[in-house]
């Protein structure tokens, strides 16, 4: 028997009323747990098994999962859950767990990052800003910080221009760049070292034009994709659709 606390990262349902998840736990890392009963009605577990939910369990290892004893739990971020752009963005952030960390390996780092990204996510109404954060501080915790305060290929701390280069592993400047990578002003270089070095208290504080924000986070997002060896992020893709139709439709 094992008692953690986890965050739920994705369900999907098993037979008529039970759901496997995945799970992000303190203390032993992202494991799969076969939640036998959670959809009925009346389960005890209904609530502490949704997405987004943090809930304390005690769990029992099987052959192929673990399996709930008991659940407790701890806080719903319910208000993720009902806002669209703060719904995908959060599945993004969970995408960005499961996508980047193996089975079953403990970092409290990473789940303390989680944990109260998830929390601020859940009450703040600027899920852009706090996904930008969480995508730097994610970064440098998985040991590809970018860099940004001088140039990823020569050091130079001065350039007429700078580049963004997911490849270089960060800024590039003017002639190292030959023109192949993503514009970014020193006003950008900036505001992502401020995200980089603040607490998450301090960047709710922080005023971004909604254009710049979102060229950063496309930036930061590209940048993740590179370093993980991946195509896509199925949540982003969905908000881009989204942000398409309510084009179309304004």
């Amino acid at each position: 028997m094992t008692k953690t606390q986890g965050i739920i990262l994705s369900g999907i349902k098993y037979k008529e009323s039970s759901k496997i998840l995945k799970v992000y736990t303190r203390d032993l890392g992202k494991i799969s747990v076969m939640a036998q009963g959670a959809l009925k009605p009346k389960s005890q577990n209904l609530s502490s098994t949704e997405i987004f939910t943090i809930s304390d369990f005690n769990l029992k290892k099987g052959r192929s999962f673990f399996y709930i004893e008991s659940c407790d739990l701890v806080h719903s971020n319910y208000s993720i859950r009902q806002d669209m752009d703060k719904m995908i963005i959060g599945f993004y952030i969970l995408e960005l767990i499961d996508k980047s960390l193996p089975e079953e390996e403990e970092n409290i780092i990473i789940y303390e990052l989680l944990l109260k990204t998830l929390m601020i996510l859940n009450t703040f109404n600027n899920p852009i800003l706090i996904s930008l954060g969480f995508g730097l501080k994610l970064a440098t915790f998985l040991g590809y910080r970018p860099v940004l305060t001088g140039c990823a290929i020569c050091d130079a701390t001065s350039s007429p221009s700078w580049e963004f280069h997911p490849d270089k592993g960060g800024i590039v400047c003017d002639a190292c760049s030959r023109g192949t990578g993503r514009k970014i002003s020193q006003g950008e270089i900036g505001i992502l070292n401020k995200l980089l070095l603040s607490t998450f208290e301090e960047i709710k504080t922080l005023n971004i034009q909604e254009e710049t924000l979102g060229k950063l986070h496309g930036l930061i997002s590209d940048y993740l994709l590179y370093n993980l060896d991946r195509r896509e992020f199925k949540s982003l893709s969905l908000l881009k659709q989204i942000e398409h139709l309510n084009g179309l439709n304004s």
